[in-house]
């Protein structure tokens, strides 16, 4: 059996909260907005391709921001921990172990995944 090594996690729960809070309400927000747009616009019409290429950027652009929260959130409550502490370890390497990234075995975990995929296939074809 696998060794395996817990540790707490350098957050709170209301460390966690707030960056759900941070994340989710910017994500609701641009939904209902986007949402309220293409209902008012709805019309029987099409859209000119410039006037569609422009929305298509327009979402691009705000689902590019909003999700970007979801990752600043927990890189930043990470880099917090990570320069709260006194260790041997660079900061780098502690920002990643505290995202839950840890060394692995690539060979095994490719080989695994390979297997994975055989069986799929072959599961599908029986």
């Amino acid at each position: 059996m696998l060794e395996q090594n817990y540790e707490e996690v350098p957050w709170t729960i209301q460390q966690t909260l707030v960056g759900i809070l941070l994340t989710l309400i910017p994500w609701i927000l641009l939904a209902l907005v986007l949402s309220n747009l293409v209902t008012k616009s709805s019309r029987s019409v099409p859209l000119s391709p410039t006037l569609d290429m422009v929305n298509a950027i327009i979402s691009f652009i705000f689902s590019v921001l909003v999700e970007g929260a979801f990752l600043i959130a927990p890189f930043y409550y990470a880099n917090r921990a990570a320069s709260s502490g006194i260790s041997d370890v660079p900061r780098r390497t502690l920002i990643w172990r505290y995202l839950g990234f840890r060394r692995f075995n690539v060979g095994s975990a490719l080989s695994l995944i390979v297997l994975g995929f055989i069986a799929i296939y072959v599961t599908n074809d029986l």
